[in-house]
């Protein structure tokens, strides 16, 4: 028996299960409409849905002003404010006036997962997903070289501190100059690496 909770049961049950039917609704295009990777006209189109078409509603979000649903073999989102109940007790009501009545789903949306799930051969997901961890791996490699850089600052401060003192205590400081040399060409390179990185 349906209570006065059962809309706020299938709220949560569509953000659970993003993409999930809980009842499919068959519907038609009442105009030329945009299929979307996404809920919003931000998202990117890759098709067209002739008037008259007719496509599965699967889930909408709240307000049924963006629904996800199935055509021609494609999955994406498109307005709610287009699409016509196609059953036969509400025939040609829009989705949005009767979509709690049919029981169509209110669902969320998250863009990495349902990309993954339906446009994982396109080729602008490797553009859009996969090139974010090189990203991600070049600033991790960048904090450690800079990280370095430090280290070497810090070794390079020791090593003047520890000529300074040998200075005054007359200790022979020949080998030491050059090392001390040594390390401050070490790091002129580290930081020109360092200066390179951050360009490229």
């Amino acid at each position: 028996m349906l209570g006065r909770n059962t809309p706020v049961i299938v709220l949560a049950i569509g953000l659970v299960l993003p993409g999930a039917a809980l009842a499919e609704a068959l519907a038609f295009i009442t105009t030329d409409l945009n299929i979307r990777t996404g809920p919003g006209a931000s998202y990117q189109r890759f098709g067209t849905i002739q008037e008259g078409d007719r496509v599965v509603v699967h889930g909408c979000l709240t307000g049924y002003n963006w629904c996800d649903v199935s055509w021609s073999g494609e999955r994406g989102w498109v307005s709610g404010n287009y699409l016509a109940y196609a059953g036969q007790r509400y025939s040609r009501q829009p989705i949005p006036s009767i979509g709690v009545t049919i029981g169509v789903p209110v669902i969320g949306f998250r863009p990495d997962v349902y990309h993954r799930r339906y446009y994982v051969d396109r080729p602008w997901y490797r553009g859009h997903y996969l090139d974010r961890r090189d990203v991600r791996r070049d600033r991790r490699e960048l904090r450690d070289a800079r990280r370095a850089v430090r280290e070497e600052q810090r070794d390079l401060f020791d090593a003047r501190r520890d000529l300074r003192q040998e200075r005054r205590t007359g200790s022979d400081t020949s080998a030491e100059r050059r090392q001390l040399g040594q390390e401050r060409r070490d790091l002129r390179e580290a930081r020109q690496n360092l200066r390179r990185e951050r360009r490229d």
